[in-house]
């Protein structure tokens, strides 16, 4: 009895449950939105993902590509690259 009343719970929570996703037929993926119109698309028209970047880091803390929209609303796209402990460079844009 125990074993039905577990397996019964398991189903039926396993067909209450919705998932999120969503698969565009053309292949995009988007987070923050349902229907993204590029490869991948961060946020929604009018409805952006203010102060998130896309970070890739490096070895090193200081080793970094970022990319993404600031708190201001403008666009960044900044590489660092730490050469030793006591230089490094920075390119933003």
């Amino acid at each position: 009895m125990k074993r039905l009343l577990i397996a019964l719970t398991a189903l039926i929570t396993a067909f209450d449950t919705l998932a999120q996703n969503s698969f565009p037929p053309n292949g995009n993926v988007g987070i923050g939105t349902t229907n993204p119109t590029t490869g991948l698309q961060l946020g929604d028209w009018g409805n952006a993902i203010t102060g998130k970047q896309i970070l890739i880091p490096g070895l090193y803390n200081f080793e970094q590509f970022r990319l993404g929209q600031i708190a201001n609303g403008n666009m960044v796209v900044e590489l660092v690259y730490h050469t030793n402990l006591f230089a490094s460079y920075k390119v933003s844009a």
